[in-house]
């Protein structure tokens, strides 16, 4: 948490995204001043988390392996405003066939 005090005082302006470690630094981090916090796909089995993101008023970042439909479909459930992946190419093509599907 103290880095994320130290990027604000640095940047106040940037977006920030808060790497949390646990789902108990949410809130510390938001009042550190990040804007975005990152959830791990496991921790979304606690249906609790992405409601406590969004009342601190936060974006929602969610991670995902290989950037597969398996992987990246559960995750748009949760509507985040950014994903990422360990293949980011992967990730591109499979949010296309799924924007392809849905229209």
């Amino acid at each position: 948490v103290e880095h994320a005090k130290v990027f604000r005082k640095l940047l106040p302006e940037a977006r920030q995204i808060g790497l949390v470690p646990t789902a108990d630094d949410i809130e510390p981090f938001a009042k550190a001043g990040v804007t975005v916090i990152r959830l791990w796909p496991k921790w979304l089995s606690d249906a609790k988390l992405v409601p406590r993101v969004r009342k601190l008023g936060l974006e929602l970042h969610l991670g995902t392996g290989n950037g597969t439909r398996a992987e990246v479909l559960p995750l748009l459930a949760h509507g985040p405003e950014s994903l990422s992946s360990d293949d980011p190419a992967q990730l591109v093509r499979t949010l296309r066939e799924i924007r392809e599907m849905n229209k």
